[in-house]
């Protein structure tokens, strides 16, 4: 216990402590600890005026508990820790840890409505997430009786301290534990989530059929029952496409491609003249509709018409413009072409049932749009990453706070010069995804992300400046040094991809890139980040350098015809079984090279291809047949495999292949989207959203992906 002596007032008495306090202070520690401001100056109390000495109070305390309980009060809670557990030293095997997934584990049993036990959130504090409602509370458990079967845990678990250590000792630490489980916190109640962020969603419709799918396809994404509203945070609107002239085609005045200059001339008048157009009908019609004060994220469906006519260019479609007005009025966009009425219901007379019955085709472009808006475009997923972390095999208080960072890219034509742009995405433990530019210091989340990046774009293209998004290798591996060597405080995986990162020729990488990801020099330089040629580094990181703490490992990744993209599902290559694909979300992994693992993922086979998986057509070859089925007729799709390496492993992760095999379990779980849930996707979630944040803005420059 350590003291500390202010000098506040003129004293005015003599306080005598009992003889237990006087024992206390003999056998505590006292120590000179001068505390100092952030400028490094000496806090002072003593002749300070008194208006100003509980200020200062406030600042020694801050300096004593110190950031992230570094301070002198952080360390000694570390020491009383330590001491604590000394107490069970002598007679213990193994380390007795809290049970808290015991806990959880008797309280959800115990309470249905509770969906997770207790999580330590960062402002100090443990909580516990249960479903109930306004209208029925008495199904959601009291104060009271989640804090009966707290202790009962608290006594099961002081049972097992029994015979270890001194008697007398255990008996004191156990009786304090159970005397304070005895107190229930005055603070304990449940309290409604009230949502940080409104998400406002449009549904832009020129014709009724659009709008009704398109309103009827959210409420089912959303699981509402006839009758139910919308989430209070969610607020839908719909709003009619008053000037049928903004979902005709860009005009080419009677010009073709033969025209060429002059065509492109008129496609870029054009496009400018369209787009004020529908700018000036966000601006009148939608955003006049938005609560500024709540400041919400903005999505609208919009119906564009039929995309593809005979004698339309696709340089006349829309839906260039459409996004470009969206961005520059900050509105995330998912286009729909019209849904046409069926033809059946045409026919029907007003008495019979009116209900509209839409083919398979238009419900499920329909419902992809809806789900790209509410779940990708957001970038959510259905549940914590952090259970996923967990599942793994990651240790679970590294879970908690475990960052995951993807650098994407894409690379793609438009007209005579190539576009070549990468940012990076962060997956927090939270469920919380932000998003990094190359020229930006600070991350910013999934949902803005995709307005900035579309009005980057829309810069570039009235500038008519590509250099921006035209990176070469020296500033792609720049722009990896950057991310790699400012992670963070918290734990963190990074993924990257082999292909161009790597590459040290070509034209479009400027000769320089991440030479390290090769393969010829990833095996000697697996605990080193080698930046020696990037600007602003121009250094070899060692893998204990103190900025790169929190960095667990980098996982790589290779696929295509870079990779082996076959494996035998049977002990011995001459067995006599029927080969199909795989079913199930599966890893491998080839330990020939002790020093880097080798671990291979494979998505299951998606539910669109049922139609190879039948006993007869798994082995048909093309021009084969059996039993009526002919390969001809089969479109056969086989998952990709994708090979992932970890290297620069933090020492704590290099200690057995099970931890090596849990980090790339991380990259292979997450291979899932909550917008497509008819397989496995190709890259990792992160990788994912942020190839696809970048494809959805590539059409403001032109590029047809």
């Amino acid at each position: 216990m350590r003291f500390a002596c202010f000098h506040v007032a003129n004293p005015q008495g003599v306080l005598m402590p009992e003889q237990e306090a006087r024992d206390a202070i003999a056998q505590s520690h006292f120590k000179f600890l001068p505390q100092f401001k952030q400028k490094n100056k000496p806090l002072r109390i003593s002749g300070s005026p008194e208006r100003q000495k509980m200020g200062l109070f406030q600042e020694i305390a801050r300096s004593l508990v110190g950031s992230n309980g570094t301070g002198h009060l952080g360390q000694e809670l570390r020491e009383l820790k330590h001491l604590g557990e000394e107490v069970l030293l002598s007679n213990r095997k193994k380390k007795v840890w809290i049970p808290y997934r015991q806990l959880n584990n008797g309280l959800l049993a115990c309470a249905s409505t509770l969906t997770h036990g207790f999580e330590y959130f960062d402002t100090g504090d443990y909580r516990a997430l249960a479903v109930g409602t306004v209208e029925n509370p008495l199904r959601v458990p009291t104060p009271e009786q989640i804090h009966e079967l707290v202790i009962i845990w608290a006594q099961e678990w002081t049972k097992q301290l029994d015979g270890k250590g001194k008697k007398d000792q255990v008996n004191s630490v156990c009786d304090r534990f159970l005397e304070n489980m005895a107190i229930i916190p005055t603070n304990w109640n449940w309290q409604p989530i009230t949502p940080k962020t409104l998400i406002q969603i449009f549904i832009l419709w020129r014709e009724r059929d659009t709008c009704d799918v398109t309103y009827q396809t959210l409420r089912d994404a959303f699981l509402l029952n006839e009758g139910e509203d919308f989430p209070e945070h969610v607020k839908v609107s719909s709003v009619w496409i008053n000037d049928p002239n903004l979902l005709k085609p860009l005009d080419t005045a009677g010009l073709t491609l033969k025209d060429r200059q002059e065509f492109d001339n008129q496609i870029r008048k054009q496009h400018q003249i369209k787009l004020d157009a529908w700018r000036n009908f966000l601006k009148h019609e939608v955003t006049a509709l938005i609560d500024p004060t709540t400041k919400p994220y903005c999505f609208a469906i919009i119906e564009i018409g039929q995309t593809k006519k005979k004698g339309v260019h696709p340089k006349q479609s829309i839906y260039r413009v459409v996004r470009e007005a969206c961005v520059l009025e900050k509105i995330g966009s998912q286009m729909v072409q019209t849904v046409i009425r069926p033809k059946s219901s045409a026919k029907e007379d007003e008495s019979t049932d009116t209900s509209q019955s839409y083919s398979k085709k238009t419900e499920g472009r329909i419902l992809s749009a809806v789900l790209d808006v509410t779940l990708r475009q957001v970038g959510v997923l259905y549940g914590l990453p952090s259970e996923v972390y967990e599942r793994a095999g990651i240790p679970k208080e590294i879970t908690q706070n475990l960052d995951v960072i993807a650098l994407c890219r894409r690379k793609a034509t438009q007209g005579q010069d190539n576009i070549h742009y990468a940012l990076a995405v962060r997956l927090r433990a939270t469920g919380a995804v932000d998003v990094l530019f190359p020229d930006r210091n600070n991350w910013i989340s999934y949902a803005q992300a995709g307005i900035e990046l579309g009005q980057i774009f829309s810069r570039v293209r009235c500038d008519r400046n590509y250099k921006t998004v035209q990176l070469k290798g020296i500033e792609l591996a720049k722009f990896a040094a950057d991310v790699l060597t400012q992670v963070g405080d918290c734990p963190t995986i990074a993924l990257i991809e082999a292909d161009v990162w790597r590459n040290e020729r070509g034209e479009e990488n400027g000769g320089q890139a991440w030479f390290q990801l090769k393969n010829e020099y990833l095996l000697a330089k697996r605990n080193i980040l080698d930046f020696q040629h990037v600007p602003g580094h121009a250094c070899v990181y060692p893998r204990d350098h103190n900025q790169l703490r929190n960095l667990l490992g980098i996982i790589r990744f290779r696929t295509g015809d870079e990779t082996t993209q076959y494996i035998t599902n049977r002990q011995a290559w001459d067995k006599n079984s029927l080969a199909r694909d795989l079913i199930h979300l599966s890893g491998f992994y080839d330990s020939s090279v002790p020093e880097l693992l080798h671990y291979f993922s494979i998505g299951r086979l998606p539910k669109t291809q049922k139609a190879q998986d039948t006993s007869t057509a798994r082995e048909l070859y093309m021009l084969d047949s059996q039993d009526d089925e002919y390969g001809v007729n089969i479109a056969f799709k086989h998952q990709q495999m994708l090979e992932m390496l970890p290297f620069f492993i933090r020492s704590d992760f290099q200690k057995t292949e099970e931890s090596l095999k849990s980090l790339c379990r991380v990259p292979h779980y997450l291979r899932i989207s909550p917008a497509w849930s008819m397989g496995n996707i190709h890259s990792p979630y992160p990788m994912h959203l942020g190839k696809q944040l970048i494809k959805d803005q590539l059409c403001i420059l032109g590029v047809e992906v």
